[in-house]
């Protein structure tokens, strides 16, 4: 057994020490590094083999937070090399096997600024580095093939890292809340970014996927304020909130997705345009939601679900094209679209959800496919340009306040031979000159109901068209 100490020039004030140890049998590193040393040491360095019970004295080291102030010559860890050390079996101290660093390792050591890890490991595991909120540098070797989940959350000085070649697994947050990580490389094997790997990854600028990745997990760049474009041509499923709150989204390809997740783009609020792929057949609620530059959105004809609250405060968007085979039109869909003019809606659609169309106050025209029977509360509420509205021939029920305060509109087109149920208030607010059509011999049965007779005076057979 070898010891080597180096003592470092720096002021006699920080009486900071480099130290490097080298082992010749695991398990041994207590007696290289006594209680006398081991806590005068800031740049660490740790060759030979090392189980448990050697990462454990390591660990302690590193998390320390403060030093002893009756002993001047204590310091906090920095740095720690472990470039030459080998990784065995061992059960003592902390749990190791061979060719893995043990989950929370340095976990929380927040004086450390570099490390280099022992170059014949595979696997980084599981929080290994979570909360190092001062490291600045990581050396991971070629070998490495899996970084487990929240192997570097939290290193919120970590403006760079490379990431090995054979490297096929990153786990689940990663590295969310990487602040100033600004760029990373996917190496080619990764085929999957899992749950909120980049969350918080506020600085990230510059995001490469090398190789197929084929699905995106849920918050995995959520807030990457600084993302400014991200080619996702082969990824099949978006997850939820997968780009929610990255405010510089300006491009984005999506050429193979399937599945949109719920809230997956909401609050990008610089996406001026996306293409949507004809082999979508899902877009979960609040998809888009507040992505206030967006100004024209065609969802193509295999969509079969739409979530409540897709578009709502798309504040730009002029023009939506629904295409897809949609049964329902969800809860808030384009609420507070203020700028909508032009909307085209599926000949399939059976129900608009409430709060549909709500503040929708350019919509002028709207065609109501004639396979409605319900109309959600207020689902026009606000839309104050509307001038008329043509009501199709299977209505059976027309929501509380749903064309309330449509202060334009002069003229309700009704194709139903028997009224709607509804409420007085459907149209409250509208003027009281407002025309109401019904088609022809059905005046008299409009005018006999309770709730119509009210809301119209001025009720006219034919022209319901």
């Amino acid at each position: 057994m070898t010891l080597a100490i180096v003592i470092a020039c720096v002021p006699v004030a920080a009486a900071a020490q480099e130290l490097t140890v080298s082992v010749d049998s695991a398990g041994t590193l207590s007696r290289l590094l006594p209680d006398s040393v081991r806590f005068t040491v800031a740049e660490l360095t740790v060759d030979g083999q090392l189980n448990g019970s050697d990462l454990k004295i390591i660990r302690d080291i590193a998390i320390r937070r403060q030093t002893d102030k009756k002993q001047p010559s204590q310091c906090l860890l920095t740095s720690i090399d472990l470039g030459g050390a080998v990784i065995v079996d061992g059960k003592e101290g902390m749990r190791t096997k061979a060719g893995e660093l043990p989950s929370g390792l340095f976990s929380g050591a927040k004086s450390l600024v570099s490390a280099v890890l022992p170059r014949d490991i595979v696997s980084i595991s599981r929080s290994c580095f979570s909360g190092c909120s001062s490291l600045q540098e990581v050396t991971i070797p070629e070998t490495v093939t899996t970084i487990g989940a929240m192997a570097f959350s939290g290193c919120s000085a970590l403006a760079s890292v490379s990431l090995p070649q054979g490297v096929k697994t990153i786990g689940s947050q990663a590295f969310s809340g990487c602040e100033v990580l600004g760029a990373i490389v996917v190496p080619e094997a990764v085929t999957t970014i899992e749950n909120g790997v980049f969350n918080g990854c506020t600085a990230l600028g510059e995001v490469t996927l090398e190789g197929t990745v084929t699905a995106v997990g849920n918050n995995a760049f959520r807030n990457c304020q600084a993302l400014k474009v991200i080619s996702l041509s082969a990824v099949r499923e978006i997850g939820s909130q997968a780009f929610s709150g990255c405010l510089s989204l300006e491009l984005v390809d999506v050429g193979s997705v399937t599945t949109i997740g719920s809230s997956a783009f909401q609050k990008c609020q610089s996406l001026t345009a996306i293409e949507l792929p004809a082999v979508l057949t899902k877009i979960g609620s609040s998809a888009f939601c507040d992505c206030s530059s967006l100004e024209e959105i065609i969802v193509p004809k295999r969509v079969k679900h739409l979530g409540n609250s897709v578009f709502e405060d798309c504040t730009s968007l002029a023009t939506a094209i629904i295409e897809g085979f949609i049964f329902n039109l969800g809860d808030d869909t384009f609420s507070g679209c203020s700028h909508l003019s032009q909307v085209v809606l599926p000949v399939s659609l059976k129900k608009i959800g409430s709060d549909a169309f709500e503040n929708c106050v350019s919509l002028a025209d709207i065609v109501i496919p004639v396979a409605v029977s319900e109309i959600g509360s207020d689902a026009f509420s606000g839309c104050s340009l509307l001038a008329e509205i043509g009501l199709p021939v299977g209505l059976k029920k027309l929501g509380g306040s749903a064309f309330k305060d449509c202060v334009s509109l002069s003229a309700v087109r009704m194709s139903a031979p028997l009224p709607p149920k509804t409420s007085k208030n459907a149209f409250r607010g509208v003027t009281a000159g407002c025309r109401l059509y019904v088609p022809a011999g059905r005046r008299h049965a409009y005018a006999a109901d309770k709730v119509w007779s009210v809301m119209f005076t001025n009720i006219i057979e034919g022209k319901t068209n």
